[in-house]
């Protein structure tokens, strides 16, 4: 399960370098929203500890943090249960049941 854990947070990163990629394609309204809507779990989890996102008075560092921490969160989890499940089929399929 550690072995998973840790597998799926270098696949996050290895996502979260490839999001960052996507900006330095030419600039287009795909780029854009791809961009966009990769990114958006975290600007959503950030949203709940700065409603006002960057725009509350002078802008907030603090929210380009937390949007990064959720992205972090949100990858790992997504990547962590499929890869939980494959391990899972493999164990079963070999007759192991120490999962």
């Amino acid at each position: 399960m550690i072995r998973d854990a840790v597998f799926s947070l270098v696949l996050t990163l290895m996502t979260l370098f490839a999001i960052a990629g996507v900006d330095h394609l030419p600039c287009s309204l795909a780029r854009n929203a791809i961009s966009d809507t990769l990114a958006w779990p975290g600007g959503l989890i950030a949203g709940f500890f700065y409603p006002q996102g960057v725009h509350t008075g002078r802008g907030s560092v603090g929210w380009a943090y937390v949007a990064l921490a959720g992205n972090v969160a949100f990858y790992t989890l997504l990547w962590f249960f499929p890869i939980r499940m494959v391990t899972a089929v493999r164990q079963a399929g070999q007759g192991r049941s120490d999962a």
